[in-house]
């Protein structure tokens, strides 16, 4: 595979591949007042061939293989054949290297892995570690930034960006590097000039998974219920807690400990703020099966698939997310009243995206991968054919979003959306015969978010944390063990932002 590096002096550049020697032309139009050479590496892939970066008639050897997912080994001589390699502590800018001959060099490889901005030493955020090698021969000295650690198609890659010393001083104090263009080459901090999923998947994430894991919740204590009705416990049959969405468990009915269900759902969110106003629909198709143990445990997985068509009115673009999910779950019956659940998931998903810059069309491929937990404490009580439930629960998601590279070349790095929520809401409902209809409200509030950056000068969204959810919705429960559900949640109460949820679920137990 080519490995591609960009070098330049001055208004100088030229492109590189494999293990050419960059800006061999640059000396004759910038002339010896230039004694610093610098460009960027993208998708070197590790334990490949070597890199090598110079001035035409000087240069240094560079060599890596993969550690970790953030981290690298870096070898000297005994690999590259001519330059050992020393690392940089505590060096976070360039220009803090005064005297690179003064750094310990070695032959062979650096004694510890180093590190890309998710883990850099230095602590200075989106800054990766610098490493520094030295021609044995000549004298020259070669530096590079760990900008990026990141699996590639076949084996992990690197990106980075280097700078060549070409007088021999080891003095990098005046390096400088041409200012980018945002959005075109670098990753700029205003939504309209970057891509979609940087801005979208907060949002995104707070709205669509927030009502995965309720709904997960919900499905958990309708099968608990059928197994207070089958121990004396006088209530009607379901307990679905708080409301129905579109993916989670069970529509709930007491005929039998093994039980598998399906349903579908659909949900909008939309986002009217000036810089970041997007819409979003979303389809998801989930399917599961479950078993009640003797010991009032119940046990089971879920399997989902989901589907995001959004525009992106923030930057004249959009995407298209497919991804799937495995979610195992527990439920546990603690006495009439109370039940405790959990649910732990991890998805994975392919983010289709473009946005517009200056006329053209830029577009790109993206992945990302999601774990998220919730745990919830549930109760209820019941007064004739009237049932009063309510929960408190926590959730907890990380969505790791992974480096890509734009149709314009532009290198996206890998970034991480976390979100902790918390909620508490209640649902009353009226059982007659087979029917029971439903009302449901919930408080929730984000104790841990990601904020969206917009930049200096753009308006930025505000940090409402908090918002309401009402539900309503109708269940069926048939004695010959099919069950059943439809029903609507709608959120309202956070700036800027609103969501509707539809949804329908069918379970049979045996």
């Amino acid at each position: 595979m080519d490995t591609f590096i960009k070098g330049r002096v001055g208004t100088m550049a030229s492109r590189c591949v494999g293990r050419m020697i960059c800006a061999s032309l640059l000396f004759s139009s910038a002339g010896l007042n230039a004694a610093i050479i610098s460009g960027s590496i993208s998708n070197w892939v590790e334990s490949g061939p070597l890199m090598t970066i110079g001035d035409g008639t000087n240069h240094v050897n560079l060599y890596w293989s993969i550690n970790t997912t953030d981290r690298g080994w870096f070898y000297g001589t005994n690999f590259t054949g001519d330059s050992d390699v020393a690392f940089a502590a505590g060096v976070s800018d360039i220009t803090q290297i005064t005297n690179a001959g003064a750094l310990t060099y070695t032959n062979i490889n650096l004694p510890n892995p180093h590190c890309d901005p998710a883990c850099a030493a230095h602590g200075v955020p989106g800054v990766g570690e610098f490493i520094v090698w030295k021609n044995t021969a000549t004298g020259h000295f070669g530096a590079l930034r760990i900008d990026d650690i990141h699996p590639g198609a076949t084996v992990d890659e690197l990106d980075g960006t280097w700078w060549f010393e070409t007088l021999a001083t080891g003095d990098f104090t005046g390096a400088t590097i041409p200012a980018p263009v945002p959005g075109v080459e670098v990753v700029s901090e205003v939504p309209a000039e970057r891509a979609s999923s940087t801005t979208t998947t907060t949002e995104i994430l707070k709205q669509g998974l927030a009502q995965v894991a309720v709904s997960m919740s919900n499905r958990i204590g309708s099968v608990l219920s059928g197994k207070r009705q089958r121990t004396g416990f006088k209530l009607p049959v379901s307990n679905n807690l708080l409301l129905e969405t579109g993916t989670g468990l069970s529509a709930g009915d007491a005929s039998g400990n093994l039980g598998v269900w399906a349903s579908y759902g659909h949900m909008d969110i939309r986002n009217n703020f000036v810089s970041t106003a997007f819409a979003a629909d979303m389809d998801s198709i989930v399917t599961g099966v479950d078993y009640l143990t003797p010991d009032n445990l119940l046990i089971g997985v879920a399997l989902s698939y989901e589907k995001q068509d959004v525009v992106t009115f923030f930057n004249v673009g959009s995407q298209k997310v497919h991804g799937y999910t495995v979610a195992p779950y527990l439920g546990y019956l603690l006495n009439d009243t109370f039940s405790v659940d959990l649910t732990l998931g991890y998805s994975s998903s392919d983010i289709k995206q473009s946005r517009t810059l200056a006329g053209a069309m830029i577009n790109g491929k993206q992945d990302s991968r999601r774990l998220f937990g919730a745990a919830n404490l549930n109760g209820v009580t019941g007064f004739g054919n009237w049932l009063v439930t309510g929960n408190i629960g926590y959730l907890y998601a990380k969505d790791e979003l992974r480096s890509f590279t734009e149709s314009n070349g532009l290198l996206n790095p890998k970034s991480t959306v976390k979100l902790g929520q918390g909620r508490i809401g209640g649902e009353l409902a009226y059982s007659f015969g087979e029917w029971e209809p439903y009302a449901s409200v919930a408080m929730v509030r984000d104790f841990v978010t990601t904020e969206v950056q917009v930049g200096a000068g753009v308006p930025a969204p505000s940090d409402d944390r908090d918002e309401m959810q009402f539900g309503f919705g109708l269940r069926l429960f048939s004695k010959r063990g099919i069950s059943g559900n439809a029903g609507w949640v709608t959120t309202r109460g956070r700036d800027n932002v609103d969501s509707d949820v539809y949804s329908v679920t069918l379970r049979v137990d045996f």
